[in-house]
């Protein structure tokens, strides 16, 4: 009985603390599709072996689907490439996606993890991640972001309560 009241003490604890993130009120998927490059990100071990060229390509398919290729420059020299499909769970959140890397069970919307766009100029810049902001990037349209720029999301990530120190910039070369 212990266990469960700890356990469900955590829960509400980690819900209250992420009770202040907010999304974008409106995403445009149509204007959101495309290529973005990836200027800052928080660790994570799925981007480990990226060092440089990191960027994400959105497709919207007739079905109102979106499959996702990301990509990067390795360590090795190597280009590494992972395809998904991007999915919006509830029509009424449009800043609230699921994303799917998983080949067999992305066609069913299985083990998608969340992916929500917490600020967007659709033709400049996006803020994503996941609610719980173990997963974070700053993307732009183009190679290199404005200064000012970086520094509104800075602002908005230590807001939200991001360690921003923790942050991996990104070499974008030959692109």
């Amino acid at each position: 009985m212990k266990s469960f009241l700890l356990a469900f003490s955590l829960l509400l604890i980690t819900s209250f603390a992420h009770a202040h993130i907010e999304v974008a009120p409106t995403v445009d998927l149509n204007s959101y599709m495309g290529k973005w490059y990836e200027i800052a990100r928080l660790p994570n071990s799925f981007e480990e072996d990226c060092a440089e060229n990191v960027m994400a390509e959105y497709t919207l398919r007739d079905d109102g689907e979106i499959n996702v290729v990301n990509s990067c420059d390795t360590f090795e020299g190597n280009r590494s490439v992972a395809d998904g499909l991007a999915w919006r769970p509830d029509p009424n959140e449009p800043a609230k996606l699921k994303v799917s890397f998983v080949p067999f069970l992305k066609r069913f919307h299985l083990f998608g993890g969340d992916y929500w766009i917490f600020d967007v100029d659709e033709s400049k810049y996006a803020l994503v991640g996941s609610p719980d902001l173990e997963y974070l990037w700053i993307l732009s349209r183009t190679p290199e972001l404005d200064v000012d720029k970086i520094d509104k999301l800075l602002d908005l990530m230590i807001h939200m309560g991001v360690e921003t120190k923790y942050l991996i910039f990104v070499k974008q070369r030959n692109t």
